[in-house]
């Protein structure tokens, strides 16, 4: 009688570790996956924020150059901030629709 509940008691203690070792493996696996949510989110804001900053100096660019009734530097200098804002958004908008991609396969 007593090397059954020996026998029992270890076999109780194998199966509570065998499920908090899977709980915690979910559990780390969840957290990963909200991590590199957080980093995606970060990414867009800043660019998004870069986007917007080009958007505003173009936009002086056009405006002091309506002013003056003339082209100047500063409108080349917002339109190349701008390429250069969109071109990395839309790398950012690749590169998660690719992972994205790779995800579902």
């Amino acid at each position: 009688m007593l090397e059954w509940t020996i026998i029992l008691n270890i076999v109780q203690t194998i199966v509570a570790a065998m499920i908090i070792w899977y709980w915690q493996r979910r559990q780390t696996k969840k957290e990963a996956i909200v991590a590199r949510r957080a980093e995606i989110r970060k990414e867009e804001s800043l660019l998004s924020l870069e986007m917007n900053m080009a958007n505003a100096k173009l936009t002086y660019a056009v405006a002091k150059a309506y002013k003056k009734g003339e082209l100047n530097g500063e409108l080349d200098e917002g339109i190349n901030a701008y390429k250069e804002a969109k071109d990395k958004y839309l790398k950012f908008l690749n590169e998660q629709a690719s992972e994205s991609l790779n995800r579902k396969h």
